[in-house]
C-alpha cells in the first residue's frame, strides 16, 4: 500500500506528523506521529519510514500493523495506535 491508500483505510484526510517525544526525558525520539484527539487515534512510524514516504509519496511497500488499544501515558484515557510500517519491519503476525 502507499500512504494514500493507508489514509483511506484509516479514514483520516490528512496526516499532521510531528516528532515525537520522550516523556521522561523531553528529547525527541526515533518516531513522529499524527494525533487526532476527536477519533482518539495516533498514526506512527519510524523516521526512517517517513523519510521514505517524504522521498517517493507514491511509494507502496508500505503495511498498517493491527491497530493497538493504548492507555495514555500517565492518564486514564484510552486511544487507537495504528504503526505504519515497512514489510521489513514486521517480525510476526498472530
Amino acid at each position: 500500500m502507499n500512504i494514500t491508500q493507508i489514509k483511506s483505510q484509516i479514514g483520516i484526510e490528512v496526516l499532521n506528523i510531528q516528532q515525537n517525544t520522550d516523556p521522561d526525558t523531553k528529547m525527541p525520539t526515533d518516531w513522529v506521529s499524527h494525533w487526532e484527539d476527536s477519533k482518539r487515534i495516533r498514526v506512527s512510524m519510524h523516521k526512517d519510514v517517513f523519510a521514505k514516504i517524504l522521498a517517493d509519496r507514491s511509494f507502496d511497500k508500505l503495511a498498517v500493523k493491527k491497530p493497538e488499544t493504548v492507555l495514555a501515558h500517565g492518564e486514564v484515557a484510552e486511544y487507537t495506535r495504528y504503526m505504519i510500517i515497512t514489510p521489513t519491519q514486521l517480525l510476526a503476525t498472530f
